[in-house]
């Protein structure tokens, strides 16, 4: 399975103390959905965003999260609180920011203070980088679950047991996506409805071209 994602270290001065300039605001003034920036004024040439996406990359998908993870060879910059909001936004609003992620020491209490974490998971686009991989996958996932069906299958008919077979298939990869190691989907949210024989017209069906099932 292949996953498209664009991912950029940026080190201009504005990034931090700009809220209308730079490539972060650019990029998320666009709604790139895959599409990651990276600031940092300590860690030009050590690839910050190469090392944070390892956490992503090394994992099964919707396993990890880029926030609170550590990357092993770079520095954590000394951003003020200003500064932060404005790059990753605050705890409440995070999407009211450029949506870039920053390698800082970690606001917590007692053995906490001090220590280097990513904070900022947003793409441009406003979602979290974990769900976008996730949901790529999930669609994967499906393709491939149902290529399987009809190569392992002598024929699936276009019928009602047809119809909720490919069903049933749906529901079950949506559930698997759900549980660990993924947990990428609520499975109590997990609703599948296909649509019905009734409603499949007959060129649908002389052609054998269903794509009903929704979720």
């Amino acid at each position: 399975t292949e996953f498209l994602v664009y991912v950029a270290d940026t080190v201009d001065t504005v990034e931090a103390s700009s809220d209308e300039s730079g490539v972060s605001r650019a990029l998320a003034d666009l709604g790139y959905l895959r599409t990651k920036t990276f600031h940092s004024r300590v860690n030009h040439g050590r690839h910050l965003a190469i090392g944070a996406m390892s956490a992503l990359l090394t994992t099964d998908p919707g396993a990890a999260q880029l926030d609170f993870k550590n990357v092993i060879g770079c520095e954590v910059d000394g951003f003020t609180t200003d500064e932060i909001n404005r790059l990753v936004g605050n705890d409440t609003a995070p999407d009211d920011s450029k949506r870039s992620t920053v390698y800082v020491e970690g606001k917590g209490d007692g053995t906490n203070t001090g220590t280097a974490v990513l904070v900022g998971g947003l793409v441009a686009g406003g979602e979290w980088i974990d769900i976008v991989i996730g949901l790529d996958w999930v669609r994967s996932d499906l393709q491939t679950a149902a290529f399987e069906m009809q190569l392992n299958t002598p024929r699936t008919p276009f019928t009602r047991a047809g119809i909720q077979a490919f069903a049933d298939l749906v529901e079950s990869r949506l559930r698997t996506a759900s549980r660990a190691p993924y947990n990428i989907l609520d499975e109590e949210s997990v609703v599948v409805t296909p649509k019905a024989f009734e409603a499949t017209t007959a060129s649908e069906r002389q052609t054998r071209r269903y794509n009903g099932v929704k979720w």
